[in-house]
């Protein structure tokens, strides 16, 4: 496995286990969107520069996989649901 995707599932696995923000208290929805709104920044950021453009493109992968994995897992959890 090359330094891309390693670098890419782990911050992967942060990403999910950013969720865990949600059970802080009121404001843990305010932490994860910053959270992710963050990473997003300085995944754009870093991929400009020549010498940090692997880890801006592992921070945007990993964020694209967090939403990739957690939009089917909701959908798969609306449509088992029955839920009309």
């Amino acid at each position: 496995m090359n330094e891309f995707w390693r670098k890419t599932w782990l911050f992967t696995v942060a990403d999910f286990a950013s969720l865990l923000l949600f059970f802080v208290g009121d404001y843990g929805a305010i932490l994860f969107g910053f959270f992710i709104i963050t990473q997003l920044g300085f995944g754009v950021i870093l991929c400009f520069s020549p010498e940090r453009r692997l880890f801006g493109q592992s921070l945007l992968a990993a964020l694209g996989l967090f939403l990739l994995i957690g939009f089917s897992v909701c959908s798969l959890i609306l449509v088992t649901m029955s839920y009309h």
